[in-house]
C-alpha cells in the first residue's frame, strides 16, 4: 500500500528541483 501523501510530496519537491534548474 503506498501512502498517497508522502507520493505526493516526494512528486513536489522533484518539480521543485526542476523549476530551480530551468531558472
Amino acid at each position: 500500500i503506498y501512502d498517497v501523501t508522502n507520493l505526493g510530496n516526494v512528486l513536489i519537491k522533484e518539480l521543485e528541483k526542476r523549476v530551480e534548474k530551468n531558472n
